[in-house]
């Protein structure tokens, strides 16, 4: 299995300050689940900003995802996935965003996308 290089690092370096590896992957994995959450809801206010009802609508996919048994026992993991999970859909939701408000920047959101990726 192979891990992200800068989860690693970020795991060394909370190591050498003496707080437990094992207990603090998985609290940053459960920090990334909630950012992902969180992202979802955001993804969801972007895709239906046309409806008068659009903060009901964008809590439908977060209360799916949260309940989804998978994605619970891949938050408290422990492992690289909920961070991964974070940047690629903090990846679309910027590039939705931009190519919603018109914006020219959505080259930097598709290399943004690519980059996780990787």
């Amino acid at each position: 299995m192979t891990r992200l290089p800068m989860t690693l690092v970020f795991l060394v370096f909370l190591g050498k300050l003496g707080l437990p590896v094992f207990w603090t992957a998985k609290i940053v994995g459960w920090l990334c689940g909630v950012g992902v959450l969180w992202i979802v809801y955001s993804l969801g206010l972007v895709l239906w900003k046309d409806r008068e009802n659009q903060k009901s609508l964008s809590l439908i996919p977060v209360v799916l995802t949260a309940v989804n048994p998978v994605f619970v026992y891949w938050s408290v993991g422990g492992l690289e996935t909920m961070l991964f999970c974070m940047l690629v859909m903090a990846a679309m939701y910027m590039l939705l965003r931009d190519l919603d408000q018109g914006s020219s920047s959505w080259r930097t959101s598709v290399a943004q996308a690519a980059l996780c990726a990787f």
